[in-house]
């Protein structure tokens, strides 16, 4: 059987450190033949919840004389460079990493942009290394100077190649540590750099990256579950406020509705009356963050639209510069209220729930093992969302379409929060859910998108010649509107069958009669 590949080992360089290794690896019998040296300003890149970071992956934008390239570094060690162009680099701090050309490496950020975190200079000196055994390991001497110091970090890397010299990595690392007395350090380059720098690590562990298990208190698993939540929404509110890229302000405001929902879902194991009072901060947040976003779609849909007019009409600019200072004013609003205490008390009771020990006896619904909960809740949110599906009439007005939306918008994010504990069949279910929210979701913009596009003609009061213009942007919203209502039944027949497999692989709870109950 081959050895598994494993993460590569960092050791920190101090004083004498350096000298010290060479001298302990060449009485060790191991060889080390420099491979070259380079030297360059450098950019840690990742997305603004460090997803990249969070699988291990590291992505470093290398600025030298003449060009700029982005190297690659996987959880094994492995470095590469992906592309390589000349002249200036792409302008930071936001980057779309799909305009550079990554291909398939860009679904592990979800396309979310990419955020220069840090920059600093780096120098690194690369060595093969040959080892008593044989077998070739791969250091780097890797020296980080943070932006605006003097001070140098010097780190050592080693790691190996292939499956096969793991082995040979875990001894090396026992000699450096050992015989050397190299201080392990606690992370690679730029989780050192970060703190060099006084910055957070966009990728940093928080308490809710621990595992749900089946017979963990539900008590537990809530405040886990909501702890992802608020540290997502924490990493995007502060990029979201700058308007530096709409995906900041839809991902803060996914983060916000995804908290209200588990509180909605698990209140009871938190404390009805706090969760109830935390739902409604998070509405106000929610709402703020909702203004803009609804804009953005809207106007992203509306530009599209306006391109593609037939010859002759013009676009109705009036109605398009009113929209726009309808969308200045939603930012400043934004700006103006989450800039202040409010919100910053709201963050603070949310860290202290998620941080408060859960009762040692917990009582009700908070006693349930976390699995059970997770069929109960599941059932139930399915239940009342087929319910409200089945009571459609042939012609349902946009406000019933728009109440199944939210209902299967809480049986989406029910299956997300306890994906991992349930069997393979909920990625089906999730995707077919997804899909419907969509369909949905398509309906309630078009419908949107009708009214604020009148509202705004009437506002705007645009000249008789860009009349035209409005009323075919109309038609077409409304031609959207029913596309989306032709695909709505189709979307139900998909998840209903998707469920119903899940449902078979679920079980049923234990004490399905006794158990307190859940919202």
């Amino acid at each position: 059987m081959t050895t598994p590949e494993r993460a590569p080992v960092h050791f920190l360089l101090r004083g004498r450190a350096w000298e010290r290794a060479q001298r302990a690896l060449e009485a060790a019998g191991y060889a080390a033949a420099e491979e070259g040296a380079a030297s360059a300003r450098v950019a840690f890149l990742d997305t603004a919840d460090g997803r990249l970071g969070r699988r291990g992956v590291r992505l470093l934008l290398w600025r030298q004389a003449g060009g700029w390239r982005l190297r690659w570094r996987d959880p094994s060690g492995r470095q590469e460079d992906l592309c390589r162009r000349e002249g200036p680099p792409p302008a930071g701090p936001v980057v779309d990493g799909g305009a550079l050309g990554l291909g398939d490496r860009a679904s592990l950020w979800g396309g979310k942009p990419l955020i220069w975190h840090l920059e600093g200079r780096v120098r690194v000196r690369s060595y093969l290394l040959s080892t008593p055994s044989g077998r070739t390991l791969r250091l780097e001497r890797e020296d980080f100077v943070p932006p605006g110091s003097r001070r140098v970090l010097s780190l050592l890397r080693a790691w190996a190649p292939g499956r096969e010299e793991a082995s040979s990595l875990d001894h090396l690392e026992v000699l450096l540590r050992d015989r050397a007395a190299l201080p392990p350090a606690g992370g690679d380059l730029a989780a050192l750099a970060y703190g060099a720098a006084g910055r957070p690590d966009p990728s940093a562990p928080s308490l809710g990256d621990g595992p749900l298990t089946m017979e963990m208190p539900l008590a537990l698993a809530a405040r886990r579950l909501l702890c992802r939540q608020v540290s997502r929404m924490e990493a995007f509110l502060p990029w979201a406020l700058r308007d530096l890229h709409p995906e900041f302000v839809h991902d803060a405001r996914v983060a916000a509705r995804r908290a209200r929902t588990l509180l909605r879902l698990v209140g009871p194991a938190l404390g009805p009356r706090r969760a109830q009072s935390l739902r409604l901060e998070l509405r106000w947040v929610a709402g703020l963050l909702g203004k803009v976003r609804d804009l953005d779609v809207f106007l992203d849909g509306l530009g599209w639209y306006v391109r593609e007019l037939p010859p002759g009409v013009l676009p109705p600019r009036t109605v398009l510069e009113r929209l726009a200072e309808d969308r200045r004013e939603a930012l400043q609003d934004l700006r103006e209220g989450l800039s202040g205490r409010r919100l910053a008390r709201l963050l603070e009771r949310l860290r202290r729930l998620v941080l408060s020990p859960p009762p040692k006896r917990p009582r009700g619904p908070g006693a349930l093992g976390t699995g059970d909960a997770a069929r109960r809740l599941l059932r139930r949110q399915v239940r009342r969302a087929l319910r409200a599906a089945d009571s459609l009439g042939p012609a349902p007005p946009p406000e019933a379409l728009h109440r199944l939306r939210i209902l299967f918008k809480r049986v989406r994010y029910a299956l997300e929060f306890f994906r991992e504990l349930l069997p393979e069949e909920a990625q089906e279910c999730i995707e077919e859910a997804t899909a419907l929210q969509e369909v949905l979701g398509a309906h309630q913009d078009a419908v949107v998108a009708v009214r604020r596009l009148q509202e705004a003609v009437e506002r705007a009061a645009p000249p008789p010649e860009e009349l035209l213009a409005s009323g075919v942007l109309l038609q077409r919203f409304w031609q959207s509107a029913e596309v989306a209502r032709g695909d709505l039944e189709k979307g139900l027949r998909r998840f209903r069958r998707s469920w119903r497999r899940l449902r078979r692989h679920l079980g049923e709870p234990a004490g399905e009669t006794s158990a307190p109950s859940l919202p």
